[in-house]
């Protein structure tokens, strides 16, 4: 007895002076030169908030991480699997951090950061609703089921309207022929509910809860809203491939018989985890063939915090693409703050990796024509931080759209000014406009079921529009061209690597001319159609967007591409001590911006995805 309780004094007093060692080593020092030793190993956020806990031992919280290994660990630690970057998810002390960095069985340690899905509720700066005419039942606020009533239809269907957006993109006339028939998109979302799917959602999954196989959500007792408490995965769903039966067919989604896989990543308050995500991807990759899933639409993401080659999420994406699947995400509506009306560089994760299609807002201003349209400002802008990559690839409708209303959900409830009659509303962001683009991407694939993702994201680009007033860093390489895109998309033959007709580079839209770009920008180089003289500074239709750019081997940009008091998200940016567990993030007017900005060369092109310097789009020569 005295033996074991000298034993148990003793592991005291160690476990103490070990304790109190630690707080001092803390307190010095060591711990910036032990990270920068280990800066390969270690997001360089979670490195900024060890120091900053390390010197404040009362806060010293637990972290939520995802720490990946080098094949399996074996490392004593309790939590849970992230099987397809081969790691868990847990959460530790700063000073047990350090101490796993040095485990040689280790890979990388990041923060498993809080997702959100991708609205802007402040978009009273953009435009005003022009969706919803006079006459609108927008004042119903009552929550029963009455308020459905054919009345109550008829009356609304005759009021909100998304044809001049369709009109814009030139989806109306592919639809006559394509409606996305045989494609399964995946919404990673917060759920749907059936107004304007019905029948066509497959099965919905909730990885809410973090384990790596989901809870299958069934039909029995549960009422529409339930499948979707938040309200956000609804709104994007309809405008992907909604039917319009609730509005007369007045409000219709770009593949309207498309069918649908809910994957519910976030709770009924739009928050969710990447390590929950990125399971979601796995169980998404082991059904793929089961339910021939094409298209991945992801309306969120979180603040990056690494590159992209570090980052778990970029690498489930990644795997995800390499599978065959066409991955499309938002940019973030990280473009705006309180204090800063403009943010460059501030593209979330996983809209910054190259594989995916990230897709920037366009406020459309309610008509058809592109000559009025602009960026929102809160659409998150380019390069991405901190690896310098031109983004956002594609930008889409997304101010004040209409779609599906989920009723009683967290919108719904707290956003009653959303809300567009009683079964659609109006919400604002890159989510919306991820909506157009999944839906696009659908009805290319029902054309041309070979296409690969890599060919998909070349198409869209280099029939995007440029627009005149919006930046290259916001608009990307230009607006959705549905009607191009798929025409292109029908034209190319994958088997023999050739363009099998001539694609007219142009549409009307209200009598003006509107050509497809024709060329694009993607990691450190310009690809150009034989429509384009790669020569000349002109693309399209006549917009300067080479003068933005000087191509040399250091590949920078220019000191007057952004605006006086403009912020760039820089290596100095504070994020404050609520970085990873609130919805602020905290921007510093010191931000460090270097001259020369560093091009990924690991962009995932296969070297069979560019046949030739004129693929594509060329010289039309026929009449208007």
């Amino acid at each position: 007895m005295r033996k074991e309780f000298h034993r148990t004094l003793i592991s005291l007093l160690v476990m103490f002076l070990l304790t109190l060692a630690t707080t001092l080593w803390l307190k010095g020092a060591g711990p910036r030169q032990f990270l920068n030793r280990l800066d390969d190993r270690i997001s360089p956020r979670l490195a900024e908030e060890i120091l900053f806990l390390a010197q404040r031992p009362h806060y010293d919280f637990e972290v939520p991480l995802i720490v990946t290994f080098h094949g399996p660990a074996r490392v004593p630690l309790e939590g849970r699997a992230v099987p397809l970057v081969d790691g868990i998810a847990l959460e530790l002390r700063s000073h047990q951090i350090l101490s796993l960095l040095e485990h040689p069985d280790v890979k990388y340690i990041t923060v498993d950061a809080p997702i959100r899905a991708t609205i802007d509720d402040d978009s009273s700066d953009d435009s005003e609703d022009v969706y919803v005419c006079e006459d609108d039942d927008s004042s119903d606020d009552s929550s029963d089921d009455s308020s459905s009533s054919s009345d109550s239809s008829s009356a609304e269907s005759s009021c909100v309207s998304n044809r001049d957006i369709l009109k814009a993109l030139g989806a109306e006339q592919v639809m006559q022929t394509l409606q996305g028939l045989g494609e399964v998109v995946a919404v990673f979302d917060s759920g749907m509910v059936d107004t304007d799917l019905t029948n066509r959602v497959l099965e919905r999954w909730d990885f809410t809860n973090g384990d790596t196989e989901p809870k299958i959500e069934s039909d029995d007792a549960v009422e529409d809203y339930e499948y979707d408490e938040y309200g956000h995965g609804s709104h994007v769903a309809g405008i992907i491939g909604g039917d319009g039966s609730s509005s007369g067919g007045r409000v219709k989604g770009l593949a309207p018989k498309a069918k649908f896989l809910s994957v519910k990543v976030v709770d009924s308050n739009g928050k969710g985890k990447t390590s929950h995500l990125i399971n979601a991807i796995d169980w998404l990759l082991e059904k793929k063939d089961l339910y021939g899933i094409r298209v991945a639409n992801l309306s969120l993401g979180h603040p990056p915090l690494e590159s992209y080659q570090n980052d778990p999420l970029g690498q489930a994406l990644e795997k995800m693409v390499n599978a065959g699947i066409v991955a499309v995400v938002s940019a973030g509506n990280l473009g705006k703050t309180q204090n800063y009306p403009k943010m460059w560089g501030s593209i979330t994760s996983p809209g910054n990796h190259p594989a995916a299609i990230t897709v920037g807002a366009v406020n459309t201003k309610g008509t058809a024509t592109l000559a009025d349209d602009v960026a929102t400002s809160y659409s998150s802008r380019g390069p991405t931080y901190p690896d310098g990559l031109f983004k956002p690839d594609i930008s889409a409708p997304g101010n004040k759209i209409p779609s599906v209303r989920s009723r009683r959900s967290w919108i719904d409830t707290n956003h009653p000014e959303l809300r567009a009659g009683t079964k659609h509303a109006k919400l604002s962001g890159t989510s919306m406009a991820v909506g157009f683009v999944s839906g696009t991407v659908a009805l290319m694939l029902d054309a041309n079921p070979q296409l690969t993702p890599q060919m998909v994201k070349a198409i869209l680009m280099l029939t995007a529009i440029k627009l005149d007033q919006a930046h290259m860093l916001e608009q990307g390489n230009g607006f959705l061209n549905t009607e191009t895109a798929v025409a292109l998309a029908k034209a190319v033959d994958m088997n023999s690597q050739t363009v099998t007709r001539n694609v007219q580079p142009y549409r009307f839209i209200d009598g003006r001319q509107e050509w497809a770009g024709g060329a694009f920008a993607f990691g450190d180089r310009i690809v150009y159609s034989a429509l384009v003289d790669s020569s000349a500074q002109f693309w399209g239709s006549g917009i300067d967007w080479e003068s933005h750019l000087f191509w040399s081997d250091s590949s920078f940009w220019t000191d007057g591409l952004f605006e006086p008091g403009s912020v760039i998200w820089g290596d100095s940016s504070l994020w404050a001590d609520s970085t990873f567990w609130t919805d602020s993030v905290f921007w510093t007017q010191a931000l460090v911006w270097t001259d020369s900005l560093l091009w990924s060369d690991s962009f995932l092109w296969s070297d069979s995805t560019f046949w030739t310097e004129s693929i594509g789009l060329t010289r039309y020569t026929g009449d208007p």
